[in-house]
């Protein structure tokens, strides 16, 4: 039986192709952190 698990992905932003100044949006992972809290019923922590 295959089992489906659902997956959220913060993309990295990547200005000179893989592994070279790779970075990523704090703002876009909190962002992402809030919708998973919020759809499993919790309120997001606010930072604190």
């Amino acid at each position: 039986m295959e089992s489906r698990v659902p997956v959220l992905a913060v993309a990295n932003k990547r200005p000179e192709g893989p592994c070279r100044n790779t970075d990523f949006s704090l703002d876009e992972l909190d962002d992402a952190m809030n919708f998973i809290r919020e759809r499993r019923g919790r309120k997001p922590s606010g930072g604190e």
